[in-house]
């Protein structure tokens, strides 16, 4: 990593947290103090934004497309294999 891209993941988080923070004073002073709805509506904000970024740069039209570990069979994880019937005969 150079110290330029150093630079600019400092001065994104710098903009990043004042943005956070704003918003949750706003939502206090509009909603109240007895739930946190800034941080419950930031967070859902960046969620949907880190995966339309995602699903923009693998170059989806916002669309599910499976990734590795995953499969629409059911029963099926990330933690077991894909089946794969064998060929060996008998």
């Amino acid at each position: 990593m150079t110290w330029q891209a150093a630079g600019w993941v400092a001065l994104g988080g710098a903009i990043g947290s004042v943005l956070r923070w704003a918003a949750i004073v706003l939502a206090a002073q509009r909603f109240g103090v007895s739930f946190p709805w800034g941080t419950l509506l930031v967070n859902v904000a960046g969620s949907f934004a880190i995966g339309a970024i995602a699903e923009w740069g693998a170059g989806g039209v916002l669309g599910v497309t499976p990734t590795s570990g995953c499969s629409s069979r059911p029963g099926s994880s990330a933690a077991s294999p894909p089946f794969r019937p064998s060929r060996s005969k008998r």
